[in-house]
This record gives structure tokens, sequence and C-alpha cells, in this order.
């Protein structure tokens, strides 16, 4: 897990792929300079002092991401500078085979230095929730009133009782899910409705293994 800065200001998270390359959400990087983006890793607190930060050389979203519609692939790179050191903090993510299925209502975990509430702060300390896997048929039917269509490259996942699940800062960072070999990233954070973790609107994640 890493924290994605802009001009020196947090705002979303990501996740390593390889020593040189971030995984993180389209909409984050957006029409923004490259050059104003680094990150930092190896550390579950937000203190920009306590590890280097990593400047970024190189941003690439998805070609086909739609800003205007769903946010549609809603994918993108970061190439760092400087090429990371692994060790026992700073690892790779796994990810998942293209023909990855994900069963209905599958417990999955996602974190995140997001805010607690809608308007609030970032948390100054990595977050973590278990959530479910909410068939995306349910979850279009809850997005109908925004017009918004979930697609077949999406996920969605919540709780019945709502209160806990992504908010501002949280995009771009990882779902994961346990399978029979270990914990792969199969979601990256897009949106959700607010106020955050409402238990009519899932939040609707990236499908890493359709991106």
């Amino acid at each position: 897990m890493v924290a994605v800065f802009y001009k020196g200001w947090f705002t979303c998270g990501g996740s390593i792929i390889s020593t040189e390359w971030i995984l993180t959400a389209a909409h984050c990087v957006y029409k923004r300079n490259s050059s104003a983006f680094s990150i930092i890793s190896g550390t579950i607190e937000l203190d920009r002092e306590i590890d280097e930060e990593v400047p970024v050389s190189q941003v690439i979203y998805h070609e086909s991401y739609q800003v205007n519609s769903n946010l549609a692939n809603d994918v993108a790179v970061l190439r760092l500078f400087t090429a990371l050191v692994y060790d026992e903090n700073i690892r790779p993510v796994t990810l998942p085979s293209y023909q990855e299925k994900i069963p209905d209502y599958a417990e999955t975990n996602i974190m995140g230095w997001g805010t607690q509430k809608y308007n609030g702060t970032p948390s100054p300390a990595l977050l973590k929730a278990v959530l479910h896997v909410v068939p995306n048929s349910i979850c279009n039917t809850a997005y109908s009133s925004y017009n918004y269509h979930i697609l077949s490259s999406n996920l969605c996942a919540g709780t019945l009782g709502g209160g806990v699940g992504q908010c501002t800062g949280d995009s771009g960072g990882p779902m994961v899910y346990f399978d029979d070999v270990g914990y792969p990233q199969i979601g990256i954070v897009s949106f959700s409705a607010k106020p955050c973790g409402s238990k009519y609107f899932p939040g609707v994640y990236t499908r890493v293994s359709r991106s």
C-alpha cells in the first residue's frame, strides 16, 4: 500500500505492482502534471517525514477512461523516478488472473488513509475495513437513481448495515480477497455515493482482472 501525493498534498492510495510501477485510479491523476506526484511506502502513518518520498516520472491512465461516464476504466499506473527496494514492509501485490471468479457476498478487505466521514480529514494512520461483494445487478439497481450503469469491469462491495466503506481519499487503494493462493488485489477503489458507507449504495471498484 502506498500513499499518493499531488503538489505535496495527500490525494489517493495505490498499490505496488513492481519496484517501478504503482497501480491506482485514473480519476486520481487525470489531466494532472505527472511531475507533481510523489508516493510514500512502507509505513502505516500518513507522515511524509517518516519515509522518503519517491517522485513520479510518468502517469499512464487507461486509454478508454471515461471521466463523464461512470468512471469507466478507472485505472492508471505511475512510474517512479527511483525504484523501490523491497523489504518486509514494501512488497508488491498479487494480481488476479483474467479468469478470477469472485463469489457474490465474498469477504474482502479494503484499506486506505481516507476520511471517516464526508468532508472530513484524512486518517493519520492506515485503516482497514471488511466488506462483502454485492452482486452487480443489485448495485446497478441502487445506482440507477444516479443514472449510473454498473459495468462488468466493476465490482461492488459494502456491509448490510452500512456505516463502513470507502470515503474521500481512499480512491486508488486496493481491495483484496483471499483465494487458494493468497490475497490477490481484485479491485481498485473508484467511487461511491455520499454519505460514505451508505447501506443503500455499495462502494464501486474497478475490477483489476478486466483492466
